[in-house]
């Protein structure tokens, strides 16, 4: 394989691939280079091909998977950054020892790089070698490699746009806009006429009749502009909404670990992305449809009029748009840089107010600004990088040709009268009408501009279009028994990545209630959220009673397990609408558990009471009345099997015991996840995971007799158990 230099090396642009996920730069990275070498990858499918997870990919798999593309791959270890300058091809870079990029090219001095993170960079030979972790993945193509072109508008190929209606009015709008472009083709015809036979006038009559076909040809332009603007109105609140809608109920029904590798501020910076597409449709875009329309209607015009004006109008445009073509690529990564960076800043944003309490206590509010700053700073130098490009080179050679485009046809009728080809009113006529068809040329530029500004944003949003909806399950809606059982249950997250969960079986009867303890990282909440259904094991089968899992509609079996997570996630709603979600359940049953679990009285207490408006994420209340909401909403679903995740770690003894007392009376199976031994020492049976295995099983009395793990765990605190203490 020709990596080591000796050949010239191409003057290609590495194509720039940002990462959506915090965890697939090497998966961008390989995608980058295979479009470099000419294989139009998707990154979806990448993405199916090699799933980053949450623990991303190594470069190794990186080399595995270009080779299923066809690709010669080499793994090297550097030495220094040296070794770099004999590379004649782009490589892949292990990068400060967590992130991959791609080197472009290196003469020794500077060194290009495509960082998924941030788009292009130039670094010097210091920042290189500060950055470089020594591993190169090499990769050229093989006798297998098949290239393929981009399909054009790929971005917006899946994106729901048209609602249902919709087709009939843009349909309506172009038939508006048809009999748009014959009012305007009515001024240069007038003009012409209006010149040419000014000789020929008698009197008054004769203007008063050009007059009053200039005023029937403005009001007839000015009727249709406004109707089919109300009508464009309507298309585009219709195409905002459901576009809007579409993202949205598509986000909701994905699987639950496409939010496990997704952060929230990267995800609400998406969707907020629809709406700057839909204001693009409407100011920009569908203008600039009608623009085109427009244009070839002159641009047909001055063809009539003298076909050599036509060419000259044809040919400034075309050198436009090739200038366009030229700066496209330049453009989507300057853009790109900029999404990268802002969804970044906002994510930190979000942190920030979300963990409010814990930066407050810790005193680091500065360091989180600083951290902020520096993000927001590289999306502003990306927002200049952007708008030197954008409103700079591309707006000032349009502007240009704007100006002085005009001026070269009138220039060239001029000579074209002298010598007989066209009449002066025509020249006239060209000259009024040129002024407009440069016009309309800057406006589609303008179009196309932000057209690509637009695509870079939809390119993101395919991230949760191309996603594939959960699997909603079976057909059956009713639990037939509480019963668990789990066989052989395996997890990974990813096909690369290693098992959480290995080999598990448990058998909770109908009504029992099951502990799962261990030490941290054991896999205990994975296995309780593989129970609840929001992850499928990877191997094994669930049973309930005897009916698997997946007979069951998720959606159905989810409704029928009460899941209380560790944590504690509240609506920006009213207290009773967080605990009825939107069942019509009486105020005197909602009144009854909260008494039970102890919060009635506090409840009543405040103003509004159950009316009480729930501040983003329950933070206007403690950690343990929080826990008891989340219980009283749980049992207010009347679940017949309870999943509780360290539910009770806030709260104390007391209201701990009241706690238990009130889910004992319903008579659910529970399987409850917890560390502290007042929680499990009451449990029918308890499993003790370790490295995602089951080492011991038994009661809590002959887990301490018998059990190495347990008694590791609990050891210390079964003197206070013996002596009759309680844990608090």
């Amino acid at each position: 394989m020709g990596f080591i230099k000796g050949g010239r090396r191409s003057s290609r642009r590495m194509p720039t691939v940002t990462q959506v996920t915090q965890t697939e730069c090497g998966l961008c990275c390989t995608v980058s280079l295979l479009r470099y070498y000419g294989r139009a990858e998707d990154l979806s499918t990448a993405r199916e091909a090699m799933d980053a997870g949450r623990d991303g990919l190594s470069a190794g798999q990186l080399a595995r998977f270009l080779r299923t593309r066809g690709m010669e791959t080499k793994l090297f270890r550097a030495k220094d950054v040296a070794a770099l300058e004999k590379f004649t091809s782009p490589v892949i870079l292990y990068w400060e020892d967590y992130h991959f990029v791609v080197l472009e090219k290196f003469d020794g001095h500077k060194a290009t790089v495509m960082d998924p993170a941030v788009g292009r960079r130039r670094l010097t030979r210091e920042e290189l070698a500060e950055g470089f972790s020594n591993i190169v993945v090499c990769a050229e193509v093989g006798p297998d490699f098949e290239r393929s072109r981009q399909k054009p508008l790929a971005e917006w190929r899946n994106i729901p746009l048209f609602a249902e209606g919709s087709p009939k009015k843009i349909a309506l709008v172009g038939l508006l806009s048809f009999s748009g472009y014959a009012s305007i083709l009515g001024i240069p015809l007038l003009t012409e006429w209006a010149v040419d036979r000014q000789k020929h006038w008698t009197g008054l009559d004769d203007l008063g009749l050009v007059l009053a076909a200039v005023v029937g040809v403005a009001l007839t332009y000015f009727a249709l502009h406004v109707v089919r603007v109300m009508v464009l109105s309507s298309v585009v609140a219709l195409l905002g909404k459901h576009l809007m809608s579409t993202t949205f109920t598509r986000l909701l029904f994905l699987p639950y670990k496409f939010f496990t590798v997704r952060q929230p501020g990267e995800l609400l910076f998406r969707l907020n992305s629809v709406n700057m597409i839909r204001d693009l449709l409407s100011s920009r875009v569908a203008q600039g449809i009608l623009d085109v329309g427009t244009l070839l209607c002159v641009s047909g015009y001055l063809f009539w009029v003298e076909w050599r004006l036509g060419l000259i109008a044809v040919f400034l445009f075309l050198l436009n748009a090739a200038y366009l073509m030229k700066t496209r690529q330049r453009l989507m990564e300057y853009v790109d840089a900029e999404i990268s960076q802002l969804s970044k800043s906002q994510s930190t944003q979000l942190d920030a107010i979300v963990s409010i309490p814990t930066i407050k206590m810790g005193g680091y509010a500065r360091e989180f600004v600083d951290t902020w700053s520096k993000v927001y700073s590289s999306s502003l130098d990306a927002m200049k990088d952007r708008m030197r490009m954008q409103q700079g080179r591309i707006s000032g050679v349009t502007t240009t040709t704007q100006m002085f485009g005009p001026m070269t046809l009138l220039l060239t009728s001029l000579y074209f009268v002298s010598h007989g080809f066209i009449s002066l009113g025509a020249a006239i006529a060209v000259q009024a009408v040129s002024a407009t068809y440069f016009s309309l040329s800057t406006s589609v530029f303008q179009t196309y501009t932000e057209f690509t500004e637009a695509s870079r944003y939809m390119a993101r949003l395919n991230d949760i279009v191309n996603t594939e909806p959960e699997d909603p399950g079976g057909t059956l809606t009713d639990l037939l028994s509480t019963s668990i059982q789990l066989e052989d249950v395996s997890f990974q997250y990813t096909k690369h990545s290693d098992f959480v969960v290995r080999n598990v079986s448990l058998d909770i009867p109908a009504g029992s209630k099951v502990a799962l303890v261990g030490p941290s990282g054991s896999g205990k909440s994975t296995l309780g959220r593989i129970i609840c259904g929001l992850y499928e094991p990877t191997r094994g089968k669930i049973r309930f009673g005897d009916v698997e899992q997946r007979h069951y509609d998720k959606n159905a079996l989810r409704r029928q397990i009460g899941y209380i997570p560790q944590e504690i996630h509240l609506h920006n709603r009213t207290i009773l609408e967080n605990l009825t979600l939107g069942q019509d359940i009486p105020d005197e049953v909602v009144r009854d558990y909260c008494a039970g679990v102890g919060i009635l009285d506090f409840l009543e207490d405040l103003p509004m009471g159950l009316k009480t408006l729930v501040s983003e994420m329950g933070a206007n209340f403690s950690g343990g009345q929080r826990q008891r909401l989340a219980i009283v909403r749980a049992l207010l679903q009347n679940p017949p099997i309870l999943v509780m995740d360290e539910a009770t770690s806030a709260l104390d003894t007391v209201n701990e015991r009241r706690v238990g007392e009130i889910i004992e009376h319903i008579g659910a199976t529970q399987v409850i996840i917890a560390h502290r031994l007042a929680t499990i020492k009451s449990a029918d049976h308890i499993y003790v995971l370790d490295g995602g295995r089951v080492v011991e099983q038994g009661s809590h009395t002959q887990l301490l007799g018998t059990g190495a793990v347990y008694t590791d765990l609990y050891s210390e605190k079964a003197p206070e158990l013996f002596a009759g203490g309680e844990l608090a």
